[in-house]
């Protein structure tokens, strides 16, 4: 059906993209966070591949970036062999990050899947 109008509808399940109210849909992410949207907007998906951080214990490589406004960390799962000029050789253990407003530089490492940011040089 392309539309169905009624009183009251009783079901055990609902399974959609999104609702939508007033114009707008509400949607779910991809991280579980309830969205709104503008109805001629798709749902949104994380962005490609931001930054590549191996972990320093397992080895295993992650991507870290910022999708909807939010910091998010996910296993990499691409295949390295379709792309030479990302190789796991060449995916850093460990970013540096400075921050103007404290004039500090951070460390950012992973850790058997834990995200760690350590301040760099001064009192920790």
């Amino acid at each position: 059906a392309q539309t169905i109008v009624a009183d009251t509808i009783d079901v055990r399940e609902l399974r959609m993209n999104a609702l939508s109210l007033g114009g707008y849909k509400l949607t779910v992410d991809t991280y579980g966070y309830l969205v709104v949207l503008d109805g001629s907007i798709d749902p949104p998906r994380p962005p490609d591949h931001v930054f590549r951080l191996m972990d320093s214990v397992t080895g295993a490589i992650y991507i870290l970036g910022v999708a909807n406004g939010r910091l998010y960390l996910d296993e990499d799962d691409a295949d390295d062999s379709s792309d030479s000029s990302s190789s796991s050789s060449d995916v850093p253990k460990k970013l540096t990050v400075y921050d103007p407003v404290s004039d500090y530089t951070y460390s950012v490492t992973l850790e058997s899947g834990r995200l760690l940011i350590s301040r760099i040089g001064g009192e920790s």
